[in-house]
């Protein structure tokens, strides 16, 4: 099971699907290689489809900071469909996957899928049930970033994010843990 976030401008829909980088969704494409990276939001959804919203009530901070458009959540995810305003109202699906039988490989879908509940009922930013879900989580519904002391290293950080960001993640791992034993090796070789 996998839990499908979207997002529309109008509640009758069109709906457009969130993409992740490192989870399944749009059935046209395959999952790449994440080991040994570990792409934490998209591993957390594993948790979220085999349960209730009662028990992962982070969805909600989740589909504020959607509605909200924020940039930090946006980086999260795959640049893929994801809308340049923010939307009006977001939703989250059920879907039970499988992978395409064998029978059908020439189909270009990796994946099928069927729905099979809603998880998350459509909500919009001033939704009354949202609003009151996230007042009892104690959530703000605005918040202050703390400004920021220390602007060098906050430039260094977001330089150093931005050239990772060009890097599918598992390619950045092995390139970092190759560099790691090409170092191990020189050295013994010197000794």
């Amino acid at each position: 099971h996998e839990v499908i976030f979207e997002h529309a401008n109008n509640i009758e829909g069109p709906w457009h699907e969130y993409e992740f980088a490192y989870k399944p969704g749009n059935v046209n494409y395959s999952l790449p290689m994440a080991g040994p990276y570990l792409p934490r939001l998209d591993f957390q959804f594993y948790d979220v489809a085999g349960s209730t919203i009662s028990k992962q009530t982070w969805i909600y901070a989740f589909a504020l900071r959607l509605l909200n458009n924020e940039s930090s959540v946006r980086k999260l995810l795959s640049a893929r469909n994801f809308p340049h305003k923010p939307p009006k109202f977001v939703r989250a699906t059920l879907f039970e996957y499988h992978y395409t039988p064998w029978a059908e490989h020439n189909n270009l879908a990796y994946w099928t899928r069927h729905s099979v509940g809603e998880f998350l009922p459509p909500c919009s930013v001033d939704d009354a049930t949202l609003q009151a879900r996230l007042k009892a989580l104690k959530i703000p519904l605005k918040y202050n970033i703390p400004p920021v002391t220390n602007t060098l290293l906050k430039d260094a950080l977001l330089f150093i994010r931005n050239q990772t960001t060009l890097i599918e993640g598992s390619f950045f791992v092995f390139t970092f843990l190759a560099l790691g034993f090409a170092i191990i090796a020189t050295n013994r070789r010197r000794d």
